[in-house]
């Protein structure tokens, strides 16, 4: 990584804030009943938006209260592709009861 032909990326300095959890019950309020589930998936679950569109039926265990973060939806060059998610790693998520 020390070659004069390779250059490091400019990290971004724009900071980022998560919403105040009131922000977030506005939108979950407002938002069409059919995609409401994504946001209570990231709120309820702590899943980011590419692991919520890549959530599917058979990662849900509701016998024991978890989902199942198996793959990610990403964009490249336009087109979506599954990958595994961020870190390449698949985890295990706590699903609440409200959530459930």
């Amino acid at each position: 990584m020390h070659s004069k032909s390779v250059k490091w990326p400019k990290a971004s300095q724009e900071r980022r804030e998560a919403w105040l959890l009131e922000a977030a019950l506005r939108v979950r309020d407002v938002i069409s009943p059919r995609n409401r589930i994504a946001v209570m998936l990231g709120l309820g679950c702590g899943l980011r938006q590419g692991e919520v569109f890549g959530l599917s039926p058979e990662d849900i265990d509701h016998g024991r209260g978890v989902l199942h973060v198996r793959r990610q939806v990403q964009s490249i060059g336009g087109k979506l592709y599954f990958a595994l998610p961020k870190g390449g790693k698949t985890r295990t998520a706590d699903m609440t009861s409200s959530v459930a």
